[in-house]
């Protein structure tokens, strides 16, 4: 880190020297351009946001475990109850409803009347109750229970039998 110098105009071609051979050096840390930079706020925010997100899916997971230990049945990660609410709440129990003998049949394919029931049953798949396959006879989606809508189904109506 020392170098001597007679002359003035030597002290420039010494610190000139001793940057470029610090800058080759890979054991050294230090000197990140501002343009290289992260944006600390902005990762502060999304590590935040992780970890909230992360605490939740470990509640949910909790819950899951919880209700599997007292043998209440799980339909894709959620409770029978929590599963009615979210259907009741999209309003979209009363269509499954509607439609339960229809897709409670062998084959047990739904052909939406509308577009508006069509975005429903589209919902009830997001859901995963329904799933979805192409009909290219008629040229459009038709519906069918998944295993999780057939069990939930079942409940249901044993539920409103009990």
């Amino acid at each position: 880190m020392v170098r001597f110098w007679d002359d003035p105009k030597d002290i420039k071609t010494a610190i000139g020297e001793t940057l470029s051979h610090f800058a080759r050096r890979e054991d050294l840390a230090g000197w990140v351009r501002s343009s290289l930079t992260a944006n600390v706020p902005a990762l502060a925010d999304e590590i935040a946001r992780l970890s909230k997100e992360n605490g939740e899916l470990h509640a949910e997971l909790r819950r899951a475990k919880l209700s599997s230990e007292r043998g209440e049945v799980n339909f894709g990660g959620v409770g029978f109850g929590e599963l009615k609410k979210i259907l009741e709440t999209k309003h979209l129990l009363g269509l499954l409803k509607q439609h339960r003998l229809e897709l409670g049949k062998a084959q047990g394919l739904l052909r939406p009347e509308s577009d508006i029931e069509n975005k429903k049953l589209q919902e009830l798949c997001v859901i995963g109750v329904l799933s979805s396959v192409w009909n290219a006879i008629h040229n459009r989606s038709v519906f069918k229970l998944t295993d999780t809508g057939r069990a939930f189904l079942n409940k249901l109506e044993a539920q409103k039998k009990a």
